[in-house]
């Protein structure tokens, strides 16, 4: 699937959509995945949620110390 390729949907009484599967595995979305929704110019944008399952697991001995402060600098980005 390239940027290009679009997909038609509806929205069920209910309010919900399906984004369909092309999407979901181009982007690695899985099912009760947390996502984020915004309106931008008129468009409806959601973006997956971050966690702390998403960080890759470190490798070889060496332990590092995460705290709630720069655990959020790696999901969020550092304060600039």
């Amino acid at each position: 699937m390239n940027m290009s390729e679009t997909y038609e949907t509806v929205i069920s009484a209910r309010g919900q959509v399906v984004i369909g599967k092309p999407i979901r595995e181009r982007l690695g979305l899985r099912p009760f995945q947390p996502v984020v929704e915004r309106v931008e110019g008129g468009r409806i944008v959601l973006e997956p949620k971050r966690s702390a399952w998403d960080i890759p697991p470190m490798k070889g001995r060496k332990r590092a110390r995460i705290t709630s402060t720069n655990l959020e600098d790696v999901l969020y980005g550092a304060p600039r």
